[in-house]
């Protein structure tokens, strides 16, 4: 299997069928002005009613919370196992339901942000 050049991979989440919340990890918008950082987060194939569901800290409540974007919660789901966050300065987790087959996550980093 081949190994990126460009980016970092980093296992958020082992493949388990049982339900696991990852660690948290510190994600930057850009490391500079010109220069906007994407990450991805990439799981297993889901099956029908498995997800995995993004949270974000909230400083003011020292919580975590779900992660909604246009009035949505955030969520990997069966078919839509891809997810990119671009430019977003954020405190993350993921949140995995029991599913059927083992299902892993990884967090897909730029290799240098500078």
């Amino acid at each position: 299997m081949g190994k990126s050049l460009n980016n970092t991979h980093m296992v958020a989440i082992q493949p388990t069928t049982g339900a696991a919340t990852s660690e948290e990890f510190e994600i930057r918008a850009s490391g500079s002005m010109q220069n906007p950082v994407n990450y991805s987060v990439i799981s297993s194939p889901l099956g029908t009613d498995e997800e995995v569901a993004v949270e974000i800290w909230n400083e003011a409540d020292q919580a975590f919370q779900p992660f909604n974007r246009e009035g949505s919660a955030v969520k990997l789901t069966e078919n839509n196992e891809w997810l990119p966050l671009d430019s977003l300065s954020l405190r993350v987790r993921f949140v995995k339901t029991v599913t059927v087959l083992p299902v892993g996550v990884a967090l897909v980093s730029p290799r240098a942000v500078i």
